[in-house]
């Protein structure tokens, strides 16, 4: 997951990761106030919370390429497993990973 400082980024990054075989999908949460430090100061903005779906395999090209299209200096990025995924779910997300890049249909 991470935030973005506006929606159009959001939906832009969103679009791009999926389109790239680098999530089978990507949710924009809109409307998250974060309050947090940065350069000595402190904040409140409005962010987008950008969460997206890949497999193990996948977060290793993820996020390399996160990192580079994200527009801030420096980005969240979180990760963890998640457990309970039902088989068809899982196998049409390792599909739409592709490991070579570029999406692939279902």
């Amino acid at each position: 997951m991470t935030t973005l400082p506006s929606e159009k980024s959001a939906q832009d990054l969103a679009r791009e990761l999926v389109t790239a075989g680098l999530a089978g999908c990507a949710q924009v949460v809109p409307g998250l106030t974060s309050h947090y430090r940065y350069e000595g100061r402190l904040h409140a903005d409005t962010e987008w919370l950008l969460l997206i779906k890949t497999t193990a395999a996948g977060w290793a090209r993820l996020a390399p390429e996160l990192e580079a299209r994200h527009p801030y200096e420096v980005p969240e990025l979180l990760a963890w497993p998640a457990q309970g995924w039902s088989g068809p779910y899982a196998a049409w997300l390792a599909q739409m990973v592709s490991p070579e890049g570029g999406a692939r249909e279902a």
